[in-house]
């Protein structure tokens, strides 16, 4: 099954972004990145999850906050790396909105 996600950076070294655009080249995904800090990813083998990519991004880019979203028919899924404290939370707008 078909999966398409938004993967977002908040900040990137072009080091960085080099190895994640290899790791989709080496994961045979298609991928769109014309926007600074922003991948579209289209997955037509359906192996990769958001939580996966999240998990990948904290290697590449470690300490540096990021959110995927899954995009698909039977409803979209996100995970992602920020700070999740009462008084600043990254994801609270999400979970209550999206």
């Amino acid at each position: 099954m078909k999966k398409r996600f938004a993967v977002i950076v908040d900040s990137t070294t072009p080091e960085q972004a080099a190895a994640l655009t290899e790791f989709f080249k080496e994961n045979h995904v298609g991928w769109w990145h014309w926007l600074t800090n922003l991948w579209l990813v289209s997955d037509s083998s359906g192996k990769l999850s958001a939580s996966g990519i999240r998990d990948t991004l904290g290697t590449i880019f470690p300490g540096v906050h990021c959110l995927v979203l899954e995009i698909n028919d039977d409803g979209d899924t996100w995970s992602g790396f920020g700070p999740k404290t009462t008084e600043k939370n990254m994801f609270k707008w999400i979970r209550e909105n999206w």
